[in-house]
């Protein structure tokens, strides 16, 4: 099984992101879908454990109204909890908003703007955040997320996400769980692509030992991992992906309890 490497990609693979993707279940319907992509909010308790809250380049509101950008309904939420402001170049902003909730950083708490990492977690009222960043610096792509005592979340899961890259078909990231993800143009699979290029059951992407892994179930294999033509492989966070006609990005990092 082969291990490769992908610094050539992670540039031009940045730039493509597609801007049209879905929204995520709290994630406001009047939200801008036409920005760029830059990010994610995961929740790891309460209402929102496990779900992947997109942020996009500018500013992002943060709070219980309904109009927020992303609306969150744990308890002592403010309307205007918090904001986040992302630059072109991907530095990220957290700022208190309005209503004067409890907003923390890290388990500190914050009054003003302050810095935001890749792993950062972020409590607003009584639901924690991490801060996901697009494609992370090389030398934090690997980053385990530590947890707080206090979270909810299991001892240690991994998230990982398909980003699919501008296209003429249509835009989505697909969202990979532990364990088997099988992706196919055969409806009842975890990952569906409707397209004549790709067979019922193309591979599968699966998860164990801590480990990501992309396997060519297809007689005749159309499978590259940065170019190159492959059966089956190690994925490393920011690989770009061709199956078929479709390109992909794959974007993961892994949480853990604090020991």
């Amino acid at each position: 099984m082969n291990v490769h490497h992908q610094q050539n990609y992670l540039p031009a693979i940045e730039d493509r992101i597609d801007r049209q993707l879905l929204l995520s279940h709290g994630q406001n319907p009047h939200f801008e879908k036409n920005r760029k992509l830059s990010g994610w909010l995961l929740g790891l308790n309460g209402e929102h454990l496990g779900e992947d809250l997109r942020l996009y380049e500018g500013m992002n509101s943060i709070g219980c109204s309904a109009w927020s950008d992303i609306v969150i309904t744990s308890p002592d939420a403010g309307r205007d909890h918090a904001q986040i402001q992302i630059l072109a170049n991907g530095i990220a902003f957290l700022r208190p908003g309005s209503s004067h909730r409890r907003l923390w950083l890290n388990e500190a708490p914050i009054n003003q703007s302050a810095d935001l990492h890749h792993g950062d977690i972020i409590l607003c009222g009584e639901q924690y955040f991490a801060f996901v960043s697009l494609l992370p610096k090389e030398q934090i792509q690997n980053k385990f997320i530590n947890l707080g005592t206090n979270n909810e979340i299991s001892p240690f899961c991994t998230y990982a996400w398909l980003i699919e890259l501008i296209s003429k078909t249509q835009k989505k990231d697909y969202r990979l769980f532990s364990e088997h993800n099988h992706l196919g143009n055969q409806k009842g699979l975890e990952i569906h692509l409707s397209d004549n290029s790709i067979s019922e059951t193309q591979c599968i992407i699966s998860h164990q030992n801590n480990t990501w892994t992309i396997k060519s179930c297809a007689s005749i294999p159309s499978l590259l991992i940065n170019g190159t033509s492959e059966a089956q492989a190690v994925l490393l966070n920011g690989d770009h992906i061709v199956i078929g006609h479709r390109e992909f990005v794959f974007r993961s990092f892994a949480v853990r309890s604090k020991e």
